[in-house]
């Protein structure tokens, strides 16, 4: 198996794509070779969605941007019967199992798919179609308007960060992170059952190529682009011919390491585990509605907002200065000499600031922005593929913590990394004060 990662050059069409733009460089080759291609687009109330076929390469920016939800495959399988009778060439965009279900339907149909091209997206899982729709009509309520642009996958503030974009007919925008949302809460907690048992990973994709984010592509690497990165993977001697297709002086496209890019694309490999909480979520949701459940399961559940827990945690330190805990004793019973603090922000200077007068060596801190950072004589190195050797990283970011573990794991191998949340607890609830000349010094 060979692995490619790449982008589109063109910065108004990566900007419109979901990740690097390889489906779309995929799609623009195939239908000005005469082809069809069908993928998915919003209704135009934005409540659902529904699969298309279009000829021309306008038609295609429908079909951009991640769709969250179930779609019906019904209707698009019998007119992609139709064409392939006729003799056309169909290009064909969908999860594993809309793939299966096709080929399937055609096997049945006994209609031959020689002419049938199709790209695998690398699958999250998905969430009910009427939790997309009660969110935006949720939105529509709120803001007084009907929706005019929606998108899940906004790139303005960053490709990593997934962001919910909307803009309506009175001129309003609303922004909010994905997975603070009720929307973004029910993709991650309350996806379709058959998501958690999906047989279309690993060895089983049935698509000709598999494309998706390229998670674990950081700054300094030759494929990386801030506006998004596609990770490519042909199948089969089909996959390898829509690779082929793509238009090199427009994309740019490179081989990559399979291990690497594979070890930090886990759902390539394997599904989620089922939430633990699902049938609870799913009896409020049924009887109440998202926002309902939403409110409901979230003071115990919901993800705070990057401000709450930037709060929280600052508390804490304050806290940890007030009642003088003896604030290098979690590096002392890990056998900790060295460390490095992923995160040069607030919480990330505080800690830096309550550690650098202790036994322990702070080696280095690493932030994206470190050009434009006051260092205070730290170090501050910006994402990297490879780090200089520390006992510990202490993340000190709000929120993405696993995020950050799975982007930077294999850049510091055999290093314990922990959140700041992780340590702060440790030393508030365990450790003795120490004498008042030790805080003088600081």
């Amino acid at each position: 198996m060979n692995v490619y990662a790449g982008y589109l050059k063109n910065k108004a069409k990566i900007m419109s794509s979901a990740s690097g733009g390889a489906v779309t460089a995929i799609m623009e080759s195939f239908i000005k070779d005469g082809g069809y291609v069908c993928g998915v687009k919003y209704t135009k109330d934005y409540y659902g969605a529904v699969y298309s076929c279009v000829s021309n390469i306008e038609e295609i920016n429908e079909f951009k941007g991640s769709k969250y939800f179930k779609k019906d495959t019904s209707l698009i399988k019998e007119e992609i019967q139709k064409k392939l009778t006729e003799g056309k060439k169909i290009l064909f965009i969908g999860l594993g199992c809309d793939i299966s279900g096709l080929k399937s339907f055609l096997e049945y149909r006994e209609t031959s798919i020689s002419n049938l091209y199709t790209i695998e997206l690398i699958c999250d899982g998905v969430t009910k179609s009427s939790v997309h729709e009660q969110y935006i009509k949720e939105l529509e309520m709120r803001y007084h308007s009907k929706i005019s642009y929606f998108t899940t996958r906004y790139k303005n503030d960053g490709w990593e960060t997934l962001r919910i974009y909307a803009e309506f007919k009175n001129g309003k925008m609303h922004q909010e992170d994905f997975y603070c949302s009720a929307y973004g809460y029910a993709f991650a907690n309350y996806k379709e059952k058959m998501c958690y048992f999906c047989k279309h990973k690993g060895c089983n994709h049935p698509g000709d190529i598999v494309v998706g984010d390229y998670w674990g592509c950081l700054p300094g690497m030759a494929t990386y682009c801030q506006y998004g990165v596609s990770l490519i993977i042909p199948n089969n001697k089909t996959g390898s011919e829509l690779l082929k297709m793509i238009d090199k002086e427009s994309f740019y496209l490179k081989e990559i390491e399979k291990e690497y890019a594979l070890y930090n694309n886990p759902r390539f490999l394997s599904c989620h585990e089922q939430n633990r909480q699902w049938d609870e979520f799913d009896k409020l949701f049924l009887d109440k509605g998202l926002i309902s459940a939403f409110d409901s399961m979230g003071s115990k559940n919901k993800k705070k907002t990057d401000f709450e827990v930037a709060f929280q945690i600052i508390d804490s330190f304050c806290l940890i200065y007030g009642e003088h805990k003896r604030i290098d004793k979690y590096f002392e019973v890990n056998g900790i000499n060295s460390v490095a603090i992923y995160g040069a922000g607030k919480i990330g200077m505080h800690l830096y600031r309550l550690l650098k007068n202790t036994k322990v060596k702070i080696d280095y801190m690493i932030d994206r922005n470190a050009d434009k950072i006051d260092h205070e004589g730290i170090r501050v190195l910006g994402l990297q593929s490879s780090y200089p050797k520390v006992d510990m990283v202490i993340v000190a970011v709000a929120n993405h913590y696993m995020d950050i573990v799975n982007s930077i794991s294999l850049s510091l191998k055999d290093t314990l990394i922990i959140s700041v949340e992780e340590y702060v607890e440790f030393t508030i609830s365990n450790f003795e004060n120490v004498m008042t000349n030790h805080w003088e010094s600081l």
